[in-house]
């Protein structure tokens, strides 16, 4: 905290910004909005500061096809971020779910369409490191059949596509070099509806065509992602002060099987 404190009163005076307000919504950040810019403080010694470290990398990387938020300058090796503020940064989450999947798609295709993913940015190997713990043999067979890498988002889902303007753009994201069947969170994050009961797996599998392509991709591939990434967070996840959590994936996990 005090870390934070600190970088963030140099960063307000070395930018120049004036009366930085936080923003809500956010929470492995401070995030403060000063007029047009928004300053990101990004926490050190995190658990997932490797994949934190991939924001600034993805967000250049992207800059041409303006599909994500613009970067303006960074400090503290890329953990201090200044962006350029969205306006009016409607979240997606507002949309109806079927219109978020299309349009999270689009963006997902805009966002991959950058080519090859900068060198320095963190492996898809970091990002599943967490998930080995559950021994699940599906996620070495995705690793090991990988079509070639891009830039994946890896935590895109409704609460991080924002309007600018006419369009939306993508924020906040981990930034992993990886298979881009693995940009799949508009699937499984927790404003995802409820599977209905009578046929959730035939639910799911509509979700994931309309998803997969409306982006482009493999709708098998985001299917194994879906059914690996729930599957691990679930195990994960099973102490989640959200209930509803762990228990929703484990719903996603079986509508997969």
């Amino acid at each position: 905290m005090d870390d934070v404190r600190s970088r963030l009163i140099e960063a307000v005076e070395a930018w120049d910004l004036a009366s930085p307000e936080p923003l809500s919504g956010g929470v492995g950040a401070l995030t403060c909005a000063a007029e047009d810019a928004v300053l990101k403080v990004v926490p050190r010694h995190h658990p997932e500061e490797r994949l934190m470290r991939g924001e600034a990398v993805a967000l250049s990387h992207w800059h041409e096809h303006a599909a994500a938020v613009e970067l303006l300058d960074t400090r503290d090796d890329g953990m201090t971020l200044l962006l350029r503020r969205l306006r009016p940064a409607t979240v997606l989450d507002d949309l109806p779910y079927d219109e978020q999947l299309a349009v999270a798609g689009k963006l997902v295709a805009r966002l991959h369409a950058a080519g090859n993913p900068p060198p320095d940015l963190p492996t898809i190997e970091a990002y599943v490191e967490p998930y080995r713990r559950v021994g699940d043999p599906e996620l070495d067979a995705l690793l090991a059949s990988s079509p070639p890498p891009v830039a994946v988002h890896a935590d895109l889902h409704g609460g991080n596509v924002l309007r600018d303007g006419d369009r939306w753009l993508a924020i906040d994201p981990k930034g992993v070099a990886g298979d881009p069947n693995l940009d799949m969170w508009i699937l499984t994050c927790a404003q995802v509806p409820p599977l209905p009961a009578d046929d959730p797996s035939g639910e799911m599998r509509r979700r994931i065509d309309i998803y997969a392509h409306a982006a482009g991709l493999d709708p098998q591939r985001v299917a194994a992602w879906v059914r690996v990434v729930a599957r691990a967070e679930a195990v994960l996840t099973a102490d989640s002060a959200f209930e509803s959590w762990p228990e929703r994936l484990r719903q996603i996990t079986a509508a997969l099987s």
